[in-house]
């Protein structure tokens, strides 16, 4: 269990992008579910957008560069994967990468949602906390998501394109400034963490 990748951002912008994507396939072969090309093709667009997007985001929060990143965090007997999970401070993002596919939106922002919930309700590490959903699409523009109250834990999913995720997660992070300045979740304990 676990993601098949796990590190700060400032790891994860000091690597190279190839050895990000051999780790991945080492990682994938031991995995349940099956890998295909399409999954290759997505994890270099992937890796190429927050290689674009997290400097932005490490230029406006310094502290930004501590903060964990697990790329295809596995869901215990789902035989699913959550493409990216951010980890500042306390709040949890919940990063889904979808090609922008003609009417796919409604069912991409429930994915990202289910996923949020799933960690919400079954994931130790991730009770108590607030989550956030995002949806990045290959284009279009940053959508906030609707109003909310504040109390929710998962809160309203967010859709951005590849070029506004900086946005999404700046929104996010300040929305919920208070978790982000409390004391940073420990990736491994986070990543190795009970689902139950």
């Amino acid at each position: 269990m676990g993601a098949f990748f796990a590190a700060t951002i400032g790891e994860f912008l000091k690597l190279d992008s190839a050895a990000i994507l051999g780790d991945l396939n080492l990682q994938s072969r031991s995995a349940i579910s099956t890998l295909r090309v399409s999954t290759v093709v997505s994890w270099e667009r992937t890796i190429s957008v927050l290689k674009a997007a997290l400097p932005r985001i490490t230029a406006m929060v310094p502290t930004a560069s501590v903060w964990g990143l697990l790329l295809e965090y596995e869901i215990p007997r789902r035989d699913r994967r959550i493409d990216y999970v951010l980890l500042a401070g306390k709040l949890i993002l919940v990063l889904e990468f979808k090609t922008g596919e003609s009417g796919a939106m409604l069912a991409a922002k429930r994915q990202a949602e289910h996923y949020a919930l799933d960690l919400r309700d079954f994931h130790r590490e991730s009770r108590d906390r607030f989550i956030v959903p995002i949806v990045a699409n290959h284009s279009g523009g940053f959508i906030p998501g609707l109003a909310s109250d504040g109390s929710e834990r998962v809160r309203p999913v967010l859709v951005a394109s590849d070029a506004t995720l900086d946005e999404a997660i700046l929104s996010a992070v300040q929305a919920d400034h208070s978790e982000v300045v409390s004391p940073q979740t420990v990736l491994d304990v986070w990543n190795e963490s009970a689902y139950a």
